[in-house]
């Protein structure tokens, strides 16, 4: 094989290609504008904490690398949402033995590097900035973030994996090759903590993920390892937010007061880290095309950037590097083929997936709500009863490698099913209080409801995903 292939982009997408392209015996050079993170020490107070699902997790596994993430994991197999009051609703995700694994950022990069560096097919090249692309002649000018020295390389193809503000996408776009849309969310986003408890122990049950919403932010909590929850603050940027009039560490403390009551004992210098941590913006990137001539393309960020309010940005872009060794593998290694065959069929799904993760942060926000929770509880019940009928949308993105187009088409039908078996369920209760969710589901009319409502997925008996890929 004598293509010479160049990763722009030494992140989580770029790395674990060349793991893939490493393992299957194909010369990879990366380059990255950054330093390698395994040398970086942050500087600001961020968590780097993220959250692995099935689809993330069967792409490491196929890259021989979650054995060796699997010991720093930990798993949450459901969601804990805290009211005002300080009751608490469980919602599980699954069945009980479907989890998420919170794990650390720079651990799984630095996991990712040295299994590509291991395959002696994979030189990285750090500190070097992209700055001119000659796609006729097929060549990439970078200069070294350092010493200023310029290179040039040649190549025949290019995978852009330089994340939401690529360098890569920019050069393209000069070129009118594609356009992009780089949209500013009305949110902003700061990573917090919860630090263990005085005696070294989780302050919250660990097995659950915890959120806290207010009028204007949600505030969600992931258990880390080590036994605090690494965790982030999502609030509106608008200037009539509650919280951007919060001007000092006293008005934070009444605000906690008047809307988390119950965060400040577990959390005890949430106000002061409220100032001295960075809020960052969150922004969303959308491209119209993804390649020039089959010998360049963007994947993973670099193609579409998520806001993370379904915690499912690292997860697609690791399907994204599964999907396309896929279509490599398809195409005997014809990286020209396999480029069109992965754009051609993967950019409907992410697309889907941005507006999943869109409509996510208003599920975060009312996860709390008793309407919302029983209908959480009637899907779940509904799917262990009638899998055939109904597998809810959490566990279809989570869960599962279903593609995500389809699980938006799914969703949109099961959830006329939802609304209609919660209002019977909610008349009953007028005359039964204490009708259960459970025997709700078992009554015969609910049978009769459902009548005829069979085979809404596809015919590839999806149904089976979710307890398959129950987790490693």
């Amino acid at each position: 094989m004598n293509d010479k292939i160049i990763i722009v982009g030494a992140g989580l997408t770029g790395s674990l290609l060349a793991l893939y392209l490493g393992k299957k015996g194909i010369q990879v050079d990366v380059f990255d504008k950054r330093c390698d993170i395994r040398d970086f020490v942050p500087t600001k107070k961020r968590s780097l904490g993220m959250s692995l699902s099935t689809r993330g997790r069967l792409a490491l596994q196929k890259a021989g690398i979650m054995h060796r993430l699997a010991p720093t994991t930990m798993p949450k197999y459901g969601r804990a949402t805290h009211a005002i009051d300080g009751s608490i609703k469980y919602q599980m995700y699954g069945d009980g033995s479907q989890y998420l694994s919170t794990v650390n950022r720079k651990t799984v990069n630095s996991l990712l590097i040295a299994g590509a560096q291991e395959t002696g097919m994979v030189r990285f090249h750090f500190e070097e900035k992209l700055t001119a692309a000659d796609l006729e002649a097929k060549k990439l000018t970078f200069v070294n973030t350092q010493s200023g020295q310029e290179s040039v390389q040649e190549y025949t193809h290019v995978l852009g994996t330089d994340g939401a503000n690529s360098n890569l996408r920019s050069l393209l776009c000069e070129r009118d090759i594609l356009d992009y849309q780089r949209t500013k969310m009305n949110h902003f986003f700061k990573e917090m903590a919860i630090p263990p408890t005085d005696e070294g122990e989780f302050a919250l049950n660990p097995e659950y993920v915890h959120i806290w919403s207010t009028p204007d932010a949600v505030f969600v909590a992931l258990p880390n390892i080590d036994k605090s929850f690494v965790s982030t603050l999502f609030y509106s940027n608008k200037e009539d937010g509650i919280l951007n009039k919060v001007v000092d560490v006293e008005g934070m403390r009444q605000y906690l007061d008047t809307y988390l009551p119950h965060l400040s004992s577990i959390s005890p210098k949430f106000a002061e880290d409220f100032f001295s941590n960075p809020a960052s913006d969150i922004y969303e990137v959308k491209c119209n095309n993804w390649k020039y001539k089959n010998e360049v393309m963007l994947i993973g960020d670099s193609a579409h950037a998520f806001a993370p309010f379904y915690a499912m940005g690292m997860n697609t872009c690791f399907e994204d590097c599964q999907l396309f060794i896929e279509s490599l593998e398809r195409y005997s290694f014809n990286f020209g083929n396999a480029i069109e065959d992965f754009c051609k069929n993967r950019k409907k799904d992410v697309d889907a997936m941005q507006f999943l993760t869109n409509r996510n942060y208003f599920n975060l926000q009312f996860s709390s709500k008793e309407g919302f929770d029983i209908k959480w509880k009637i899907e779940r019940k509904l799917w262990n009863k009638y899998p055939d009928v109904l597998m809810p949308e959490y566990l279809m993105v989570a869960f599962t490698q279903i593609p995500f187009a389809e699980v938006v088409a799914i969703a949109e039908r099961n959830k006329a099913i939802v609304e209609e078996l919660y209002e019977r369920y909610q008349s009953l209760l007028r005359t039964n209080n204490r009708l259960g969710i459970k025997e709700f589901i078992e009554l015969p009319e609910v049978r009769s409801m459902l009548a005829g409502r069979t085979s809404l997925m596809s015919p590839r008996k999806e149904m089976a995903y979710a307890r398959q890929f129950s987790g490693y």
